[in-house]
């Protein structure tokens, strides 16, 4: 689903990632683990397209991203990528069933067709009862099921989440970590997690040490 080679970072004269290699096999759940600073969010990003690279090359189900700019680039990730925010990212003004059919939109659907898509992965996630509530009327947990849900929405080849459980509760974290074995048992879903939670870490098909800006699996 993903290979990446030989990536490289610089901010400066500070070298952030160092010759990143990594493969991601389809259906297959991947924690990125590391130290504050270790490049995780850094690399996760780059992966998700987010975030520029000095060299290497990255596929995404057999694309060469670095042959993508501009629209085409946007258009790629709209279609292919799904990314969840530690900070949820969702826009105030509008409904959780709103923000799940928006990227639809975009993606130039139909309307009746996206929102019922988007009703669809609410319910299957819990927040039928949610659909017409703003963000902040939702809790924590609410909020970021509704994130997921958002980066369902265009069906994507892979989904990237950055510090998901991060501003969660224990019971909140918990119940986000029995969604994504779900997303990947149920949906099939590919997941690359950028975290510091070790429980959620276990429960990850392969866990991958970033330390010093090179990779280790254990």
């Amino acid at each position: 689903m993903l290979h990446a080679k030989n990536i490289c970072k610089s901010f400066g004269q500070l070298e952030v990632l160092k010759n990143i290699d990594i493969d991601i096999n389809e259906g297959e759940i991947v924690t990125l683990l590391g130290e504050s600073g270790a490049g995780k969010s850094t690399l996760l990003k780059i992966l998700a397209t987010f975030e520029s690279f000095d060299q290497g090359k990255i596929f995404i189900n057999n694309q060469d991203i670095s042959q993508l700019s501009g629209n085409k680039l946007s258009n790629f990730r709209n279609c292919h990528i799904g990314f969840v925010f530690q900070e949820k990212n969702l826009l105030p003004e509008l409904t959780a069933l709103e923000n799940v059919y928006l990227p639809r939109l975009i993606h130039n659907a139909d309307m009746k067709i996206a929102v019922e898509d988007a009703k669809k992965i609410l319910t299957d996630l819990g927040l039928e009862k949610r659909f017409d509530h703003l963000p902040a009327e939702l809790s924590g947990g609410e909020q970021q099921r509704v994130a997921v849900a958002r980066a369902l929405i265009n069906n994507p080849d892979i989904i990237f989440a950055d510090e998901p459980s991060g501003n969660l509760d224990s019971k909140n974290a918990e119940n986000l970590h029995e969604l994504f074995l779900s997303l990947s048992k149920n949906f099939h879903q590919t997941l690359v997690i950028a975290t510091h939670n070790a429980n959620l870490a276990k429960l990850s098909d392969r866990q991958i040490f970033i330390r010093d800006g090179r990779l280790s699996s254990f």
